[in-house]
Order: C-alpha cells, then structure tokens, then sequence
C-alpha cells in the first residue's frame, strides 16, 4: 500500500488540477466532473429493463470516447435511432431473426450520412448482448435494487458495498463474456446504474502501477488496480478533494469521485500530467508515492 497519507496525495492532485484550470479547456473538465458524479443513473429512478439496457448503451459506447462529445456531433441521437431506441425485446428478436441485423442497419445509415463512423464494434457489442437484459426483464432490475438496498443499510460501508457489488460485477462479466465486456466496462455500467465503483481502465491501471500498487500495467491487472481503488478509498477524507470538486459530502459516491479525480489526473487533453508520456516535471507528486520518476 502507499505509504504517504493519501488525503495528501488527493489534495496535491486536486490542487494541481485547479492550478491547470482544468474545468475551464474547453468546458469538458466541467462536463464531465458534473456527469460522473450526478448523471450516472441512480438505481432508484430506474423503471424498467429498457432503462438498464440504455445505460449499458452509455457503458459500451464511452468506453474508448467521450460522450459528451458524442452527444454535441449527433452520434448519440443517430445511434438511438439504428437501435430502435434500446428497446431490450425488438433488438433482441431483431438479432434472433438476423445476426447480421444491426451491422447491415448500421451500414445503410452510415451511407445516408449518419454520422457514427467507427462504432461498428460497439453496435455488435451492445445487440448481442440483448440476450441477457431480455431472459432476466423480471428479476434483473429487482435484484439491484435489493443490492443497493443492502448497502444503503449497511450505511454504504465500504467492506458490504465491495462484496455486494463485487458479487453482482462477476455475474454480469460471465453473462457477457466473450461479448465485448471485461471488467472495466463492467464497472462503468455499475456506475452508470447508481453503484458507487471504480473503473480500472488503461489510465488507472498505468496510475496504480507507477504508485507501485500494482506488478504491471496490464488487463490481468485489474481486478487488482479496482481492489486498490476501493482499499485508497477507506482511507480518503471527503475534504481531501477541495478546492477541485464541490460536491463531496455524498457518502455514495467516493469511488465515483476517486475514479473521477485520478482520470482527469491523467488523461490527454484534461490533466496532462501522468498519462502515457508522462509530464513527470509537472507533476506534484513526482517525490513521493510515484516511483516511476526514478526509472525514466
């Protein structure tokens, strides 16, 4: 584990991302801070199966782009339309009837002038995994809201909210493998309908692995760079993420926050600072826990 205190350590990042003006490059610092903690869905609101299938859309479809871009240049609305708005029982009877249902839907749109080149991946991804949301239409939606329940009760303890997540994380990553699914994206969609997670992507497992939390950077590490994730988050403070972030006093969300906060940290065109060349010079915790510094 890291030996420097962690509040300081999120403090120094916080301050370093105010110091840059994150938020303020082209709004999407601000976006997205306000996206990843208020409009992944909360349990709670959601009706019905169709809902959860959305936000599984939202899941595959940001896995490699940002959505509020996606939203701005229309591929969002053009996506919706190719896939009869995520209604879980006409994609997957659509998909029964035609394997080659979508990908021929999406080829005809892209000649019309539909602007969602290079999403092919993710319509088959998405269709294919219809499957699953339709056969459990009557209990899926009832068993989260019984997990969330039970890390409400608990009082959000993060050792309960580990456990019950982590449980319903593995039954959707053997329901959907070998579909396009590992485990961040898993953790995404757990996100996205309201549980408090942590997605252990190409960033946060470079992140973890130059901390000297994990062995390497690689995609056997993640379950590990997501057990880390929820090990840091025992520890944070709420405070500790003042002055960058505004909204900290929700118990439910500090893994929200701490993915948040640690990706803005390093990703291209946001934070700049420990992403794939790392701007070590910049970094105010190039002493101490980074470990990397000393092997470049």
């Amino acid at each position: 584990m890291i030996k420097t205190n962690i509040n300081q350590i999120i403090k120094l990042i916080s301050c370093q991302l105010t110091e840059l003006k994150v938020k303020d490059i082209n709004e999407r610092g601000e976006e997205i801070l306000w996206y990843e903690t208020n409009m992944h869905g909360n349990i709670n609101e959601i009706q019905d199966i169709n809902d959860l299938y959305r936000l599984f859309f939202k899941a595959i479809i940001t896995a490699n782009r940002s959505w509020m871009n996606l939203l701005r240049n229309g591929r969002i609305d053009a996506m919706n339309r190719l896939l009869d708005n995520c209604n879980v029982e006409v994609v997957y009877n659509n998909v029964q009837n035609n394997k080659e249902y979508y990908w021929n839907k999406w080829d005809e749109y892209r000649k019309q002038g539909n602007r969602i080149e290079g999403l092919q991946l993710e319509i088959i991804n998405f269709t294919n995994n219809s499957e699953y949301f339709y056969k459990n239409k009557g209990t899926l939606l009832r068993d989260l809201k019984n997990d969330y329940s039970m890390i409400d009760e608990s009082g959000y303890n993060l050792k309960i909210k580990y456990k019950i997540q982590t449980d319903r994380l593995n039954k959707f990553l053997d329901a959907f493998r070998g579909r396009g699914v590992r485990m961040a994206l898993g953790c995404e969609f757990m996100k996205n309908i309201g549980f408090d997670d942590f997605k252990p992507d190409v960033h946060m497992k470079r992140l973890f692995y130059r901390w000297g939390l994990l062995e390497s950077d690689k995609d056997d590490e993640a379950k590990k760079c997501r057990e880390a994730a929820f090990e840091i988050a025992t520890k944070i403070d709420n405070e500790s993420f003042l002055p960058w972030m505004v909204a900290v006093d929700d118990k439910e969300k500090k893994l929200v926050y701490l993915d948040n906060i640690l990706w803005m940290f390093c990703a291209s065109g946001y934070g700049d600072v420990c992403k794939k060349d790392p701007n070590c010079g910049n970094c105010k915790l190039r002493n101490n826990p980074c470990n990397y510094i000393k092997k470049i």
